[in-house]
This record gives structure tokens, C-alpha cells and sequence, in this order.
């Protein structure tokens, strides 16, 4: 069996369990009051990117004494989902590209890519890695405290 993460493949058709699309993660963190995403957008919840508002949805390096901390402490957006932002950066099944230029629906990123797309920032992150704008890229067989993912059906 080949174990490699270039052999993993994604199946939608399948009723299963899978990480997010980087359009599906950015749509459940946005959504706040139905209102759209933008790149200045912070924590979900979050009514400004003033520590004071974000420090009651995320748990970031002001406020995370250096660890993780369950889930569900903080307050949730309006789909019910805590931790969209802080705690840990969340793995997506795009692979890094550029933005698209223009309005997507159902965003898919690059088919490839030496690195996976993560969002939301941790709980060593400082404030502006929070924005669910801000995108990182991390190789999908390297671990860190800091890393972590959701499961969407």
C-alpha cells in the first residue's frame, strides 16, 4: 500500500468524513450574520480586528498561555462552529495556489502544490494571523502543536 500523501485522492461522491475545501472553511468561519467574507474580516464573531473583540471568539497568543484549549470555550459564530479562528491553524484539502481573480462559487484551490492550505491562525499566533484572509502553507506530512483540522460530511 502506497502511503504517500500524493496518493491520497478525494472522493465527494463518497458519504464520509473529509477536510474542507478552502471555499467550504472560509464560508462556515464567515459566517457571522450572513453577511460575505472579506480579506479584513477577522474572527468569526468578532465584530472589529480590536484585540478586545477577537479575544472572545480566539484563543491567540494574548490570551493562550502558550497551549491548545478545548473547544467550545470561547463564543461561537452563527452556524455554531468555535474556534474558526486561534488555536490551531486548520488544514484544508486545497493545495496553495494564487486567489482566484474573480468571483468564485464553490471555490476550489490549485490541483497542486508542494503545500496545503491552512487557516485561522493558533494559539501562538499574533493578531493579524487571525484575519480569515491570511492563508498559510504547510506540507501535509510535517506536524506541529500549532496544526489542526476539521472534519466536514
Amino acid at each position: 500500500v502506497d502511503e504517500s500523501v500524493d496518493s491520497i485522492v478525494e472522493h465527494l461522491e463518497y458519504d464520509g468524513f473529509r477536510l474542507p475545501s478552502e471555499g467550504e472553511w472560509l464560508f462556515a468561519a464567515s459566517y457571522i450574520d450572513g453577511s460575505s467574507w472579506t480579506s479584513e474580516t477577522y474572527a468569526s464573531g468578532a465584530t472589529s480586528a480590536d484585540s478586545a473583540d477577537v479575544q472572545l471568539v480566539a484563543w491567540f497568543v494574548e490570551n493562550a498561555e502558550s497551549t491548545t484549549h478545548t473547544v467550545g470555550q470561547k463564543t461561537a459564530n452563527a452556524l455554531g462552529l468555535y474556534d474558526m479562528s486561534g488555536n490551531v491553524h486548520e488544514y484544508c484539502w486545497d493545495w496553495l495556489g494564487a486567489w482566484p481573480v474573480t468571483a468564485q462559487t464553490d471555490y476550489r484551490g490549485a490541483g497542486s502544490s508542494e503545500t496545503r492550505v491552512r487557516h485561522g491562525g493558533g494559539w501562538f499566533s499574533e493578531l493579524q494571523f487571525l484575519q480569515l484572509g491570511y492563508r498559510f502553507g504547510a506540507f501535509p506530512d510535517v506536524g506541529d502543536l500549532e496544526y489542526g483540522f476539521r472534519l466536514v460530511r
